[in-house]
């Protein structure tokens, strides 16, 4: 089992990788005259933020299977579940992971404001990291940070009524 694998490890992670983007949206000081400077870190912060989503559905999974860390819960499952498959196969596919959740894991049950936040929310994935250029809409990269922040939050405290 990993060495930081349990809800606190996924949760502090997730609000650093929160404030990584939060910083990473503000223009670079380093070589600041470059003609890329203002779009420079903005896939970086759109990725990480994607990341804090990822590790917030890991510790609502933690938590809703009262387990010690996700990679407990894997195990147990993998071998009887196709989807558990597929999550051991990818633990970064943050659709995998709402479904593997237990939140409602058909986002169309969700309220308006919630589905259309899942929907800014699904597509990112890992791969945004390999991309070679930068996102150049400075706005688009702005709110889609805040909407991963959003879900983020409405998850965790999805993850604390489900400890009570």
């Amino acid at each position: 089992m990993p060495e930081h694998d349990g809800v606190v490890d996924y949760l502090s992670v997730a609000e650093m990788r929160l404030a990584d983007a939060r910083e990473l949206l503000a223009p670079p000081t380093v070589d600041s005259g470059d003609p890329n400077a203002p779009t420079r870190h903005l896939r970086a912060a759109m990725y990480l933020a994607g990341y804090a989503l990822e590790c917030t559905l890991k510790a609502y999974i933690v938590t809703s299977e009262g387990a010690r860390g996700f990679f407990e819960v894997v195990a147990k499952y993998k071998e009887s579940a196709d989807l558990w498959k597929k999550v051991a196969a990818d633990a970064h596919d943050v659709k995998l992971l709402l479904a593997a959740s237990r939140l409602p894991a058909d986002p169309t049950v969700w309220d308006e404001p919630r589905r259309r936040l899942w929907g800014q929310c699904e597509w990112w994935n890992v791969a945004i990291r390999y991309h070679p250029k930068p996102h150049t809409d400075v706005s688009s990269a702005r709110g889609l940070v805040a909407v991963l922040e959003e879900m983020c939050q409405f998850i965790n405290d999805e993850r604390r009524k489900r400890s009570n």
